[in-house]
């Protein structure tokens, strides 16, 4: 991927690919984050980055919102969106997840000739637990893009337009680290690093990582200390890693232990297809995201079309600031554009202020010295979907009127979904139409990728204060875990591995003695300490330490196996998982990783008769919603509990009580478990999902409801009082210690 700055932009313009710079409106090229900008302020100083098509590739651009506006218009760009904003999301835990000893063991394998990417807020390079047996650091790479480019040091490379340091330079600097200008204030990426590959110095406090002997490639992808970034710096980072594992010829896993709530939820997002373009299929490439930790906010809604009222509801503003919120609806599959349009949308504010409808391809917005913005944008989004984009940004020099600012959408069939994108200085949140599921961040929604959700597995440690206890139930999915499944009705989370009080590797610049912007500040800030008494280690929370379990245990797949896709290597760690025989689950996933049964299953050739009991039938959501899909995920596993080795494929029937249900064409998703679409009929009901795999019914049996849908192809009436993606299954509430 190349990188575009102003130069590269005035390039652009010299070869013709870019107009001038001129006032006519966007086209349908460009995306909602850059139109509602557009609409809200026409331009903005400064440089902004952005993600763009251009003639099937996608690069990292940036220039004014002009620039990129007319990039848009050029007919060389499919697709062009701002950066969306993402956020950052042992010794107890290693056993939790069933590492074998053999691999705990230093010096044993763990990880060998793997490349482990990390992309993150930096890392502490120099930390003993990054040394190899020689003492000399095992970062291969580091990468900066808060830092200028050390043109001079790394001419080649000068494509990332960063800070970049070789493992040699580090080498050099081993005793002398402060030579090294990047620095990871926050110790988001060095904790996380830590749990996939550290080597630890003091065992008796923090363990090894899942893969101690693997190489590191680390990229501080934030530009401040802070724990926001952005999707084009994460993308930069990401291809930062692939190419320098490429150069070594090894095979590699990337974490991401961050996301965002920009885009559909259902892998179309220009920085997901991005990700699965780079992954998706690749032999020897794997990529793990955290779910994000947005499980118990009230960060999704969704329900039926036809007059809707959604309340955006705002708190006294602590300082200027916007707030952003995506709607996302079916259409048609040739919408009408302009007046005549099926759907319109507008904004009200609670003093009764309001912006003019919108039908689809048009913006509006309504200003006030006094009161602020409110702009809105109605726009096709492809794959079926339109959007509607609020964006809600205080006065200069004042604050937002308190109470609900309502996103009114009129006309329509089918489903919408809403998403909180920038909860903004006052904290905007949805009240009404909750849904609970759905709350993956992107790009734990992208196709390829292997996402990871938290469990406790720790409520105390030792610390500088003494003991510590929080008040957390082992065994149980964190409260807030993100739930599944995607939008278009895929499972995820893949699976669980500890998130809570996890202990790994602190970075000396974010103890939290000494920096305000560390991570640990948030235990600290609810009266925990952190820091274990070696000073060199602390604990923290968040599905970000639950990615890199993952993270380490593909390393350590692929190491015996370098040919495995990130695909193949999901499959292994979902269909090994540890769950008592429980089917998916929105929060759980499929259960709780279990690398010791991976590998098993990786190096097992033993043929194993069908066992019905052990395999497993899963339906991802009820079809409510008339254009909606679930899957049936059907893995059938032998007498030995692992995945069946011989030839095998799934019958799926639903057998109503009442109404119909239309089963789709079955297709393999990776080695070990077949996927199954399921649709609304032409009749309401609810009835079970019933399999057989090679002519032998399976006892797993799920129950799933459904909407229905007219037989001449137009949507009918969904089931009256439910939304769009409901879960038909009984949910329980799991309490626990919160996380901010």
């Amino acid at each position: 991927m190349r990188r575009l700055g102003l130069p590269g932009l005035a390039l652009l313009v010299g070869l013709g690919l870019c107009p001038e710079i001129s006032a006519q409106a966007l086209p349908g090229t460009a995306g909602h984050r850059l139109q509602i900008l557009h609409a809200a302020a026409g331009d903005l100083p400064g440089r902004h980055r952005a993600l763009a098509r251009i003639d099937g590739r996608v690069l990292v651009v940036e220039g004014s919102l002009a620039e990129l506006a007319d990039i848009a218009r050029h007919p060389a760009t499919d697709a062009i969106e701002l950066s969306a904003p993402l956020r950052l999301a042992l010794s107890e835990a290693l056993p939790a997840v069933s590492v074998p000893a053999k691999w705990i063991d230093r010096g044993d394998g763990g990880g060998q000739g793997v490349v482990i990417g990390i992309v993150d807020t930096g890392i502490d390079w120099a930390h003993p637990d990054f040394r190899g047996t020689d003492g000399q650091t095992r970062v291969a790479w580091l990468m900066d893009v808060s830092l200028p480019a050390r043109a001079q040091a790394t001419p080649d490379l000068a494509e990332f337009d960063a800070a970049i340091w070789s493992q040699a330079e580090l080498a050099a600097a081993i005793d002398d680290p402060d030579s090294i200008a990047s620095r990871d204030r926050v110790g988001h990426g060095t904790h996380v690093a830590g749990i996939a590959a550290a080597r630890a110095a003091d065992t008796s406090l923090a363990a090894d990582g899942v893969a101690p002997d693997a190489t590191l490639i680390a990229v501080r992808a934030s530009r401040d200390d802070t724990f926001s970034l952005e999707e084009a710096d994460v993308l930069l980072g990401v291809d930062f890693v692939l190419n320098r594992a490429t150069a070594r010829g090894s095979p590699l896993v990337i974490n991401l232990s961050l996301g965002g709530h920009s885009g559909p939820h259902d892998g179309s997002s220009l920085f997901e297809r991005a990700l699965e373009d780079r992954f998706s299929g690749q032999p020897g490439r794997v990529l793990v995201t955290a779910v994000g930790n947005d499980g118990d906010r009230d960060v999704h809604v969704s329900g039926p079309l036809g007059s809707v009222a959604v309340p955006i509801r705002v708190s006294e503003t602590a300082g200027e600031g916007f707030a952003m919120i995506e709607v996302w609806y079916t259409i048609e599959d040739r919408p009408v554009v302009g007046p005549g349009t099926t759907t319109t949308a507008w904004l009200e504010g609670p003093d009764g202020r309001r912006t003019e409808p919108a039908a689809l391809g048009q913006s509006v917005r309504e200003i006030s010295p006094t009161d602020g913005i409110l702009a809105l944008t109605h726009s096709a989004g492809g794959e079926g979907l339109a959007q509607v984009t609020v964006f809600l940004q205080t006065p200069e020099g004042g604050g937002l009127l308190p109470g609900d600012y309502t996103v009114h959408l009129s006309g329509g069939e089918g489903c919408f979904d809403g998403w909180v994108v920038s909860a903004g200085p006052f904290g905007a949140r949805f009240v009404q139409q909750l849904d609970t599921d759905v709350r993956l961040t992107v790009p734990a929604t992208a196709r390829g990728a292997i996402a990871i959700g938290a469990m406790i597995t720790r409520n105390q440690w030792p610390s500088l204060s003494g003991p510590m206890h929080a008040p957390l139930t082992l065994g149980a999915p964190a409260d807030f875990s993100a739930t599944g499944p995607t939008l278009d009705g895929r499972p995820r989370p893949d699976a669980l591995a500890p998130g809570l009080v996890v202990a790994s590797t602190m970075s000396r610049d974010a103890n939290p003695a000494s920096s305000a912007a560390s991570l640990y500040q948030l235990s600290v800030e609810r009266g925990f300490d952190p820091v274990l008494p070696d000073g060199q280690h602390a604990v923290a929370s968040g599905t970000s330490m639950a990615a890199p379990f993952a993270t380490g245990a593909a390393a350590l797949l692929l190491a015996r196996d370098p040919t495995l896709t990130s695909e193949q290597v999901g499959g292994l760690l979902r269909s090994t998982t540890r769950n008592d025989g429980a089917p998916w689950d929105p929060r759980r996933g499929f259960g709780q990783l279990d690398i010791g049964r991976a590998q098993d299953a990786q190096e097992s050739s033993a043929q194993s008769a069908l066992s019905v009991d052990a395999s497993r039938v899963s339906v991802t959501r009820d079809v409510l919603g008339p254009k909606s899909t679930a899957y049936v995920v059907v893995s059938a596993a032998g007498q030995d509990g692992l995945p069946l080795r011989t030839p095998w494929t799934p019958e799926v029937e639903i057998v109503a009580d009442k109404g119909e249900a239309w089963v789709g064409q079955a297709y393999l998703r990776d080695e070990t478990s077949w996927y199954i679409p399921v649709t609304a009929g032409t009749a309401a009901g609810e009835g079970r999902v019933r399999v057989r795999v090679n002519g032998i019914e399976l006892d797993q049996a799920p129950r799933v409801r459904f909407g229905a849908r007219s037989d001449t192809g137009h949507d009918g009436a969904v089931i009256a009082g439910t939304g769009c993606h409901a879960v038909s299954r009984a949910r329980t509430k799991w309490t626990s210690w919160r996380r901010r």
